[in-house]
């Protein structure tokens, strides 16, 4: 198995074990929503704050690689990919629809990595009411995901600019 993949399926399967470890500890009423910040601002139930973040981690451990399942399907024509009809040919197809899909799971693994973090701001700050909360534990994943992404773009659109 990929890296990749491995990476994206461990990090689902950690993630719905925490929110299935923590759903007995958190009270009634759950911290959802943060000011700019980093004070909780909305709230939500516990059952509901699990249900919808399990379901947006299923969601997103299926899209990733689902996206590459998608172009492996979808006529050349409709791809949108610098030198698409080169890395299209029949010689190199098989190559370029690994590399997409590698390329998807990692943006998967990274996207999960920003949920995680962000459901443990929700978390520790519903285990401890009234509790400063920097917002640097909010703007930091973001900044760091903000940062993967472009850094992200620029490999996968150089990747595909260049005929090698």
């Amino acid at each position: 198995m990929r890296p990749s993949r491995l990476a994206l399926l461990t990090l689902t399967l950690l993630v719905l074990l925490e929110l299935a470890y923590f759903y007995p500890r958190l009270p009634d009423t759950v911290a959802s929503h943060f000011n700019a910040a980093g004070q909780a601002d909305g709230w939500s139930s516990k059952a509901a704050f699990i249900q919808v973040n399990a379901v947006i981690i299923l969601l997103l451990a299926i899209l990733f690689p689902g996206i590459s399942w998608l172009v492996a399907r979808l006529p050349v024509g409709l791809i949108n990919m610098p030198n698409r009809e080169y890395w299209f040919a029949e010689e190199r197809r098989a190559a370029t629809l690994s590399t997409i899909q590698q390329q998807m799971e990692w943006l998967g693994v990274a996207t999960l990595l920003l949920l995680i973090a962000i459901l443990q701001v929700s978390i520790v700050a519903s285990l401890t009411p009234g509790a400063a909360m920097s917002a640097a534990a909010m703007w930091l994943p973001l900044a760091g995901y903000l940062i993967f992404m472009v850094v992200w773009t620029a490999t996968f659109i150089g990747r595909f600019y260049r005929k090698t």
